[in-house]
């Protein structure tokens, strides 16, 4: 939901059909990290979203800023993920990064809404049939690649059978 020009470039899509934009795997071993980082929230939101990656759970967050640096930085962009609830934000609060709105809720509304001189440098996606309204006076969502970079997972090694063979010693 974007007026015009508030979108660069322009690549809004809506009606997407082609699944969540993470799996429930991927999304597992985000939680995971957040854990290990302390930066994962069971029900509630963080009172600062800057991080590397900030997982809500559950809850409906608002973040404004008149003043001041918020959030994360283009050198080193953070993951706002928000599994079932919304999140806001407003005044002139620049969060450099990919937010996602997994919307677990099943929502049809306003799953990342943007108002006032908010920016989302980076990425912003929603799964499902929910949406990201991007404020109404200027260019509220910038598409920077750089907000990716941060994209990481914790995973675990393991064996697959047949791929390697044991030698021994004569």
């Amino acid at each position: 939901d974007a007026g015009k020009n508030q979108v660069s470039p322009d690549t809004t899509q809506t009606g997407y059909a082609g699944g969540a934009a993470l799996t429930p795997e991927a999304l597992e071993r985000f939680r995971a990290r957040a854990r290990a980082n302390g930066t994962y929230y069971d029900s509630g939101c963080p009172s600062d979203p800057s991080g590397p990656l900030v997982i809500v759970e559950s809850g409906d967050c608002s973040y404004t800023a008149s003043a001041g640096p918020c959030c994360n930085t283009a050198s080193s962009p953070g993951i706002f993920i928000v599994v079932n609830g919304t999140l806001y934000l407003g005044g002139n609060l620049t969060f450099y990064g990919v937010v996602y709105g997994v919307n677990q809720q099943g929502s049809s509304g306003n799953v990342i809404s943007l108002g006032g001189n908010a920016t989302i440098q980076g990425s912003a996606a929603v799964d499902g049939a929910g949406r990201v309204h991007a404020g109404s006076n200027k260019v509220n969502i910038v598409y920077d690649e750089r907000a990716f970079n941060g994209l990481r997972s914790y995973g675990a090694a393991g064996i697959v059978q047949n791929t390697w063979r044991e030698l021994t010693g004569a």
